[in-house]
């Protein structure tokens, strides 16, 4: 191993598994205890394999819904920022981070009750940019033993990947 090389790479610019399921658990960690995420109720659930993440919120009405009595969209579309941003992270270095550019997300039926997961998957990862999918689901009690999800919004979102020179701060 070279001076320059990360002690968590394995000589082919990939982590070993147990690096790589340390920077998992340390962003889900970090991601779950930051302020937005608490504020909606948001949790980091799964990150099954490189390029997937879930993101996912219980519904309650005096947090999530709009005068209208259903969710807002808003909370919906960062459900859906954040898992993209989390499944494009999951295939990155630890030093780099990414910051949301693009995200169209088609609404298709409204969140009314139970839970809201994002399921995101990494479509594309060039140097500069990431393409992610996303798609939202409703999960509901359809009685006690069973539970069954609608899809409620799909979308796509393009992600920049900035190395530790483009976001350190100037003091």
């Amino acid at each position: 191993m070279n001076g320059n090389q990360n002690k968590e790479d394995n000589g082919r610019g990939q982590m070993n598994n147990k690096s790589y399921d340390l920077k998992m658990e340390k962003l889900k960690t970090d991601s779950n205890k930051s302020f937005y995420y608490k504020r909606l109720g948001m949790e980091l659930c799964d990150l099954p394999k490189k390029g997937k993440a879930s993101v996912a919120v219980k519904i309650k009405k005096r947090r999530h819904f709009h005068l209208y009595g259903k969710m807002h969209g808003g909370v919906t579309l960062s459900l859906a920022d954040a898992a993209g941003g989390a499944a494009l992270a999951s295939v990155l270095d630890q030093e780099q981070k990414v910051a949301t550019i693009a995200l169209s997300l088609h609404f298709t039926a409204p969140a009314n009750e139970g839970k809201v997961i994002a399921n995101a998957k990494v479509i594309d990862c060039k140097q500069h940019f990431g393409t992610v999918e996303v798609s939202v689901v409703n999960e509901t009690d359809d009685d006690e033993r069973r539970k069954r999800g609608k899809v409620i919004a799909h979308g796509i979102a393009m992600y920049a990947i900035l190395s530790p020179i483009n976001f350190q701060r100037k003091d």
